[in-house]
């Protein structure tokens, strides 16, 4: 576990404590970890194996998801995850929102959902808490999907584009700027990421009625703490990379960063997308996981086993 934590991080969390409870949901629950639980919604055929894990990538939550996961329950089983600290994932301390902690409450919580295997899914930086799990081989993991993710340098330079004078990576200020404008920040986000072809109004909307419920969002620590702990190991782990190719965010970004990751990785770009391929795609999204399944049951067994 990570020792200790910056003191805004701990003003990170906070500001946005949790003081409400999350929307209630028939197919929600919460996993309590070390420092705080992580919560969950689970969908698709029961004995599925593997089961895909999806990382929510903030601000997205696991309301966002419908229409990708009733897309997907045709070829797995899911489990979206919120990240400790977002959405109505709580923790206890600052130092739960660290890169390390984060990646220990993921691998925390899926020993208690179960024994595997798994395929993570991870969007964005999401994709590096993803690579990390699978490089501790701490639970099986027997394939990776990322999307929008970069190598580290890529990743570093994305922070600079999104944050060009630096005023959410300033320790202190970030976390108060980003309490404080979290509102103008998800309009902003949603707008500008997608592609021209997405309607970001629904996507945008549900963020700003959870948040307005008491979901959090501590991007100020996430940029701030996570990038000295970013690594971009190779891993011999079956991974599809996927690239929404309307994304603003990532318009100067070598799509090719992605194999120092992964250097057998099929690399697959989509047209009229943009940062969010399994929300403005869900069944494209789906279809591509599909297939990349089914690949990988040819070397790990079948991709789903119902009871009889």
């Amino acid at each position: 576990m990570t020792r200790g934590s910056s003191p805004a991080a701990a003003l990170d969390a906070w500001l946005w404590r949790h003081n409400r409870r999350p929307p209630a949901s028939a197919t929600s629950a919460q996993v309590t970890v070390t420092e705080g639980s992580i919560r969950i919604r689970r969908s698709g055929p029961a004995g599925a194996s593997p089961t895909l894990v999806l990382l929510c990538d903030p601000p997205n939550m696991v309301e966002h998801y419908d229409q990708t996961l009733r897309a997907l329950d045709a070829c797995t089983a899911s489990i979206m995850m919120e990240l400790p600290g977002f959405g109505f994932s709580s923790v206890r301390r600052g130092r739960a929102l660290e890169f390390m902690a984060t990646v220990e409450a993921v691998e925390a919580a899926l020993q208690q959902l179960g024994n595997g295997p798994w395929v993570l899914y991870g969007p964005c930086i999401c994709g590096f808490v993803a690579c990390e799990i699978a490089r501790r081989g701490r639970v099986p993991v027997t394939g990776l999907v990322l999307a929008q993710v970069p190598d580290v340098a890529g990743m570093r330079a994305w922070c600079d584009r999104m944050d060009p004078q630096h005023r959410l990576r300033r320790p202190g200020l970030g976390q108060w700027l980003g309490r404080l404008g979290a509102t103008r920040l998800t309009r902003f986000w949603y707008r500008f990421s997608t592609a021209a072809e997405t309607d970001h109004e629904p996507l945008t909307a549900t963020a700003l009625r959870l948040l307005d419920a008491g979901a959090g969002y501590p991007l100020a620590t996430m940029l701030q703490r996570w990038g000295p702990a970013l690594t971009e190991e190779s891993l011999d782990t079956p991974t599809l990379v996927l690239w929404g190719n309307n994304d603003r965010s990532h318009a100067t970004t070598d799509r090719s960063s992605s194999l120092r990751h992964a250097p057998a990785a099929e690399i697959v770009e989509m047209e009229q997308c943009g940062h969010f391929p399994d929300l403005e795609q869900p069944e494209r999204f789906a279809q591509l996981v599909g297939d990349f399944l089914i690949r990988l049951s040819d070397t790990t067994g079948p991709v789903i086993e119902t009871p009889s």
